[in-house]
Protein backbone atom coordinates (compact mmCIF):
# COMPACT_ATOMS: atom_id res chain seq x y z
CA UNK A 1 0.00 0.00 0.00
CA UNK A 2 2.98 2.28 0.41
CA UNK A 3 2.01 3.48 3.90
CA UNK A 4 2.95 2.45 7.42
CA UNK A 5 1.96 3.62 10.87
CA UNK A 6 4.52 5.31 13.09
CA UNK A 7 4.65 6.72 16.59
CA UNK A 8 6.83 9.70 17.43
CA UNK A 9 7.31 11.13 20.92
CA UNK A 10 7.15 14.62 19.40
CA UNK A 11 4.50 14.25 16.67
CA UNK A 12 2.38 11.41 18.06
CA UNK A 13 0.97 8.76 15.75
CA UNK A 14 0.84 9.11 12.01
CA UNK A 15 1.20 7.53 8.60
CA UNK A 16 4.48 7.48 6.74
CA UNK A 17 5.03 6.75 3.05
CA UNK A 18 7.26 3.80 2.24
CA UNK A 19 7.55 4.44 -1.51
CA UNK A 20 7.52 7.47 -3.81
CA UNK A 21 4.13 8.91 -4.79
CA UNK A 22 3.25 11.34 -7.57
CA UNK A 23 1.99 14.81 -6.67
CA UNK A 24 -1.78 14.66 -6.27
CA UNK A 25 -1.87 10.85 -6.03
CA UNK A 26 -4.38 9.50 -3.52
CA UNK A 27 -2.57 7.85 -0.62
CA UNK A 28 -5.45 6.60 1.48
CA UNK A 29 -9.21 6.71 1.31
CA UNK A 30 -11.82 5.22 3.56
CA UNK A 31 -15.52 5.78 4.16
CA UNK A 32 -16.42 7.27 7.53
CA UNK A 33 -16.51 4.65 10.28
CA UNK A 34 -19.81 6.10 11.41
CA UNK A 35 -21.77 9.30 10.86
CA UNK A 36 -25.03 10.96 11.81
CA UNK A 37 -27.10 13.67 10.14
CA UNK A 38 -27.55 16.75 12.29
CA UNK A 39 -31.06 17.34 13.60
CA UNK A 40 -31.32 20.71 11.84
CA UNK A 41 -30.75 18.96 8.48
CA UNK A 42 -33.38 16.28 9.14
CA UNK A 43 -36.10 16.49 6.50
CA UNK A 44 -33.85 18.35 4.04
CA UNK A 45 -31.16 15.70 3.55
CA UNK A 46 -31.10 11.94 3.15
CA UNK A 47 -30.10 10.20 6.40
CA UNK A 48 -27.92 7.74 4.45
CA UNK A 49 -26.14 9.58 1.62
CA UNK A 50 -26.68 13.13 2.96
CA UNK A 51 -27.95 14.39 -0.42
CA UNK A 52 -29.97 17.57 -0.09
CA UNK A 53 -33.12 17.40 -2.20
CA UNK A 54 -36.86 17.87 -2.35
CA UNK A 55 -39.33 15.01 -2.06
CA UNK A 56 -37.46 12.76 0.35
CA UNK A 57 -39.46 9.76 1.58
CA UNK A 58 -40.01 9.48 5.35
CA UNK A 59 -39.47 6.32 7.39
CA UNK A 60 -42.86 4.63 7.70
CA UNK A 61 -42.41 3.94 11.42
CA UNK A 62 -40.86 7.03 13.06
CA UNK A 63 -41.83 9.51 10.30
CA UNK A 64 -38.68 11.55 11.10
CA UNK A 65 -35.85 9.99 9.09
CA UNK A 66 -35.92 10.83 5.37
CA UNK A 67 -34.38 9.02 2.42
CA UNK A 68 -33.80 9.53 -1.31
CA UNK A 69 -35.21 6.12 -2.12
CA UNK A 70 -35.57 2.53 -0.91
CA UNK A 71 -31.87 1.84 -1.57
CA UNK A 72 -30.80 4.59 0.86
CA UNK A 73 -33.42 3.52 3.41
CA UNK A 74 -32.22 -0.10 3.31
CA UNK A 75 -28.59 1.05 3.49
CA UNK A 76 -29.29 3.03 6.66
CA UNK A 77 -31.57 0.48 8.33
CA UNK A 78 -28.88 -1.35 10.37
CA UNK A 79 -28.14 1.97 12.09
CA UNK A 80 -31.55 3.67 11.91
CA UNK A 81 -33.34 0.77 13.58
CA UNK A 82 -31.51 1.76 16.80
CA UNK A 83 -33.13 5.17 16.75
CA UNK A 84 -36.40 4.32 15.05
CA UNK A 85 -37.88 2.34 17.93
CA UNK A 86 -36.55 4.79 20.52
CA UNK A 87 -37.86 7.83 18.59
CA UNK A 88 -41.27 6.22 18.38
CA UNK A 89 -41.27 5.26 22.08
CA UNK A 90 -40.03 8.65 23.34
CA UNK A 91 -42.01 10.78 20.87
CA UNK A 92 -41.46 14.50 21.49
CA UNK A 93 -39.14 13.63 24.41
CA UNK A 94 -36.58 12.20 21.97
CA UNK A 95 -33.65 14.63 22.26
CA UNK A 96 -30.18 13.02 22.37
CA UNK A 97 -27.31 15.18 21.14
CA UNK A 98 -25.59 14.41 17.86
CA UNK A 99 -22.62 13.14 19.87
CA UNK A 100 -24.86 10.71 21.77
CA UNK A 101 -26.43 9.50 18.52
CA UNK A 102 -22.99 9.05 16.94
CA UNK A 103 -21.66 7.07 19.92
CA UNK A 104 -24.73 4.80 19.76
CA UNK A 105 -24.03 4.14 16.08
CA UNK A 106 -20.35 3.44 16.79
CA UNK A 107 -21.28 0.94 19.53
CA UNK A 108 -23.79 -0.75 17.23
CA UNK A 109 -21.27 -0.96 14.39
CA UNK A 110 -18.59 -2.42 16.67
CA UNK A 111 -21.05 -5.13 17.71
CA UNK A 112 -22.31 -5.92 14.17
CA UNK A 113 -19.01 -5.70 12.32
CA UNK A 114 -17.18 -8.98 11.75
CA UNK A 115 -14.06 -7.66 9.97
CA UNK A 116 -12.14 -4.42 10.55
CA UNK A 117 -13.22 -1.57 8.26
CA UNK A 118 -10.78 -0.07 5.74
CA UNK A 119 -9.82 2.71 8.16
CA UNK A 120 -9.34 0.21 10.99
CA UNK A 121 -6.70 -1.60 8.97
CA UNK A 122 -4.60 1.47 9.77
CA UNK A 123 -5.94 2.24 13.26
CA UNK A 124 -8.53 0.34 15.27
CA UNK A 125 -11.32 2.43 16.77
CA UNK A 126 -10.21 1.28 20.24
CA UNK A 127 -6.72 2.67 19.62
CA UNK A 128 -7.90 6.25 19.15
CA UNK A 129 -6.72 8.67 21.81
CA UNK A 130 -9.38 9.93 24.19
CA UNK A 131 -7.61 13.08 25.46
CA UNK A 132 -9.59 12.75 28.72
CA UNK A 133 -6.72 14.32 30.64
CA UNK A 134 -7.06 17.47 28.48
CA UNK A 135 -10.78 17.98 29.19
CA UNK A 136 -11.83 20.90 31.36
CA UNK A 137 -14.74 20.60 33.82
CA UNK A 138 -17.28 21.94 31.32
CA UNK A 139 -16.27 19.36 28.70
CA UNK A 140 -16.29 16.59 31.33
CA UNK A 141 -19.83 17.55 32.38
CA UNK A 142 -20.94 17.57 28.74
CA UNK A 143 -19.43 14.10 28.23
CA UNK A 144 -21.20 12.80 31.35
CA UNK A 145 -24.50 14.26 30.11
CA UNK A 146 -24.02 12.51 26.75
CA UNK A 147 -23.36 9.20 28.52
CA UNK A 148 -26.49 9.64 30.66
CA UNK A 149 -28.50 10.34 27.48
CA UNK A 150 -26.99 7.26 25.84
CA UNK A 151 -28.29 5.10 28.69
CA UNK A 152 -31.67 6.88 28.71
CA UNK A 153 -32.41 6.68 24.99
CA UNK A 154 -30.56 3.54 23.88
CA UNK A 155 -30.19 1.10 26.82
CA UNK A 156 -33.20 -1.00 25.72
CA UNK A 157 -31.90 -1.32 22.16
CA UNK A 158 -28.13 -1.48 22.55
CA UNK A 159 -25.62 -3.43 24.59
CA UNK A 160 -23.71 -0.79 26.54
CA UNK A 161 -20.00 -0.71 27.25
CA UNK A 162 -18.95 0.06 30.81
CA UNK A 163 -18.74 3.70 31.89
CA UNK A 164 -14.94 3.95 31.51
CA UNK A 165 -15.08 2.61 27.93
CA UNK A 166 -17.81 5.10 27.07
CA UNK A 167 -15.71 7.96 28.46
CA UNK A 168 -12.78 7.05 26.22
CA UNK A 169 -14.96 6.51 23.15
Amino acid sequence: AGLKRFTSPVKGRGLQVTKPFKVGELLFSSPAYSCVLSVKERGSCCEFCFSRKEGLARCGKCRKACYCDLKCQKGDWPMHKLECSAMTAFGENWCPSETTRLVARILAKKKMQKEPSASEKMLLIGELQSHLEDEDNEKRESTEADIAALYRFYSKHLEMSDHKDLLTL
